[in-house]
Formats: structure tokens, sequence, C-alpha cells
């Protein structure tokens, strides 16, 4: 039986501390086949140079968890920018082991993360010929195992679409940031992680079904892309993944959380300081009307206007005192009203026509 290939797309935007973090734990994974692609966001750090220092073996990396490998140093790398990757053309980094190999994609600018991940995914799909693409943070640290274990779940039945892992707080290992992903309540616009802040005391070591997998790290089979396209670009940041997988539901490609993958996560290394507030609220309106019908979205509407927006009011501007984000909260308010779907839902989201075999 042939070992699927997984294209492994790491978004960068001034983050080369944690990118290479990120990369050192990659290449100490166990999985055979597999091609890194680093998607630079238009960094304005020197993040380029960091790398190539790091795959030309003159930039060691050693933290709690991880210990720098320099046997597979100095690590191949090829650079194209977008025009490049988009114009087609032959791939020069073939049969070199996946471990000793990297390919970085040079924007031009920040395409935020939908677009960014966009670009990546369509080098890997046209160019890698890839049978799964795996999303992964870049201030994330991965488990030897975990990407077997995810592709184990993935080829357990053809209607698992996406995979998630048990992830980890990167800096309080011992609880859970969350199993898979989470559950959605589109008539609140909310979509809460599972086991979120829970002591892993095995409670779950199982694998199950769940709304969304986590965008930190989200395994997907190429079929699931060919069937309902890439990530809505219009997000920028933020819920592009819940809807991914949502889209997936309505084609009958169910969302798995894999127990037995870890990873840990540093949770807003990549998000500036309101900017997380910004877009989860600016989006979450676009999010909702896009999966529910006129009565459903309204629901949502009263509820935000009649509950959410004066909470949220009372909480930064009184309690919190966080007028930045207060700022921003108001600023994404007004912007929500400039995004709406093309043609908005008319049914909810239906359950997948045939439950998956769900491998333990």
């Amino acid at each position: 039986m042939l070992t699927p290939k997984v294209a492994i797309i790491i978004l960068n935007w001034n983050g080369w501390k944690d990118t290479l973090e990120c990369l050192e734990s990659l290449y100490q994974i166990t999985y055979p086949a597999y091609e890194v692609v680093i998607v630079d966001n238009g960094s304005e750090d020197n993040s380029l140079d960091h790398i190539r220092d790091y795959c030309a073996g003159n930039h060691g990396v050693t933290t709690d968890f991880v210990t720098y490998q320099a046997e597979n140093k100095p690590i191949a790398l090829a650079e194209y920018t977008r025009n490049e990757i988009e114009s087609g053309g032959a791939d020069p980094l073939v049969d070199i082991p996946s471990d000793r190999k990297l390919r970085i994609i040079k924007n031009e600018k920040n395409y935020g993360c939908s677009e960014g991940n966009n670009i990546g995914m369509r080098f890997a799909l046209n160019d890698l010929n890839a049978d799964y693409i795996l999303l992964l943070n870049n201030d994330v640290v991965v488990d030897r195992e975990f990407l077997g274990e995810m592709i184990a779940v993935a080829e357990g039945d053809e209607y698992i679409g996406f995979v998630g892992p048990k992830a980890y707080f990167y800096h309080d290992k011992g609880f859970i940031q969350y199993t898979g992903g989470g559950s959605v309540d589109l008539l609140r616009g909310i979509s809460p992680c599972i086991a979120r802040d829970e002591r892993d005391g095995g409670k779950y070591d199982r694998n199950y079904e769940v709304d969304y997998v986590g965008g930190a790290c989200i395994l997907v089979k190429r079929e699931v892309i060919d069937t309902i396209g890439l990530w809505d670009d219009t997000f920028f940041a933020y819920w592009e993944e819940t809807d991914w997988c949502l889209r997936g539901k309505k084609e009958g490609y169910a969302s798995m959380y894999a127990w037995r993958a870890n990873i840990w996560h540093k949770e807003g290394a990549t998000s500036g300081s309101g900017l997380n507030t910004y877009f989860m609220t600016r989006n979450r309106p676009y999010f909702v009307r896009k999966h529910t019908d006129p009565a459903q979205y309204m629901q949502f509407l009263l509820y935000q206007m009649g509950f959410r927006f004066w909470y949220t009011l009372f909480l930064y501007g009184i309690y919190q005192r966080d007028l930045t984000k207060l700022r921003y909260y108001l600023k994404g308010i007004k912007d929500s009203r400039k995004l709406k779907p093309e043609t908005p839902s008319t049914h909810q989201t239906p359950e997948p026509p045939i439950r998956p075999n769900i491998p333990n």
C-alpha cells in the first residue's frame, strides 16, 4: 500500500523564531512522505535570511521541546516568488528525503491567513501533487508520531475529510488547548474549543467527530479541496477553517479528532494587539450568514445586539478597561456590514449521509 504524500504548509509573517522551532520539530517526525512549504507573507523582520541560515546549518534550534539535529543539515532550499509558482514550472527538489528539503514561497505583501494559505495549497496541489495537505501554524511544535497518527485516522474512512490533533498549551504542557477542534453554535455565533483549559487526565483519549478542526493544525484530503475549494479569502484571518469544515460537512465529509496525534501551540503568537478581536468580530456575521437561512440569521442578529454587544462594552470598557480592544471591537462591527455572501444559505448544515467508521 502506497504511503500518502502530505504537503505541509506553514505561513510565516515576521515570526522566524517560532518558524525555526516548528521546522526543527517537523524534520524529526517519523512519517516518511512529506514536503514542507513555507509561505512568507511579506515579512519585514529578515525572516528569510534566518530561515536560509537554518537550512545551511548555521542557526541551531534548541528548546524544551526539541533538540537540534545536525545530521540532516544542510537542507536543500528552493525559493519562488508568488508570480513564479502561479505561472507553473518544474520543481527542482526531487529525489531528496523529506527531512532534507524546504521550499519557500515569497509573497510580495501580507495576503492574510486565508489567501496566504491558499497560495501554498495551490502550489501543493498543482506542483507537488499532494494526496493530503496539512496546514500548520508556525507557532506549533509537533510530536514525532503526530502526522502518521493523523493519516491513520483520515485513511480509516472515505467520509473523513478533515483531521485535527490533541493540542496542548506550549507554555503549560499538562493542559489541553483543544481536542481536534470544537463545536459550532450558529445562533450565538460562537465556536468553543472542546476540552479547553482542562488538565489532560485521559478523558479525551479516544477519536471522535467534531464540528470543525482547529486551524493551528488541520489535515485535509485532496478530494475535499477538489469538491469544496480552498479557504474563503474574504475572512483574511479567523473563522476560515470553521467555514471550510462546515462547507465540507454539507458535502458529506466529517471532521475528526485524532487523540494520539499531539502538538503544542503557543497561541496568539501571530496576532497583533487587538487584531484578533477585530477579525473575530468583523467575520462573525459573515460566517453565520453563510451557514444559516434568513430566519436563523435574524435570531443571530437579535442575540448579538440584545446581549453580546452590551456585554462586550462592559467587558472591555468597564471591567478590563482595555480601550484598544474596545476600539477594535467597534471597528469590527462597523466593517462587518461590508461583508456579504453572494448567496446566503437557505438550509441548515446537514449531517453527513453516512457516518464514518471511527478508528480508535
